[in-house]
């Protein structure tokens, strides 16, 4: 639950397990989902190959190993985010985060300099980290 009695869809986020920072981070966020119990929040690590929520959703293995991907489960219909807005995603489940949530969203300027980051961080992995050779092409380049 939300403030006020709102309910937050469920998320599934799926994330690169063999990537040292994001399975870090990962862990982290795990932590404070189990500390306070957060029932609305899955995992997926897609190093292992499993992908098939994201190839519903049109989302290849290439796309979701260059950015971290997110589906939000409503009732209505599913709806893929990726790069900040999935980290956004996230952070409103989480307590303490959902301020950086709020801030990310609604004070000028934050959300493109986060996104600029992200991409800059995305660019750099894609470049160092061995594992993603087929990413050397500009077909892996994130998009802006």
């Amino acid at each position: 639950m939300l403030g006020r009695g709102l309910k937050l869809s469920n998320v599934k986020v799926f994330f690169d397990g063999g990537c040292p920072l994001c399975i870090k981070e990962i862990n982290h966020y795990q932590s404070v989902q189990n500390k306070y119990k957060i029932q609305n929040l899955y995992w997926q690590d897609i190093s292992t190959g499993e992908l098939d929520d994201l190839t519903k959703h049109k989302v290849t293995y290439e796309d979701a190993m260059t950015e971290m991907h997110v589906i939000e489960y409503k009732e209505e219909s599913n709806h893929v985010y990726k790069g900040v807005e999935s980290f956004l995603k996230v952070w409103e489940r989480l307590p303490y985060y959902r301020m950086l949530a709020i801030l990310t969203k609604s004070v000028p300027g934050v959300k493109p300099i986060t996104s600029w980051m992200y991409r800059k961080w995305v660019l750099y992995r894609l470049r160092t980290d061995p594992r993603l050779q087929f990413c050397t092409a500009e077909r892996c380049k994130p998009k802006m």
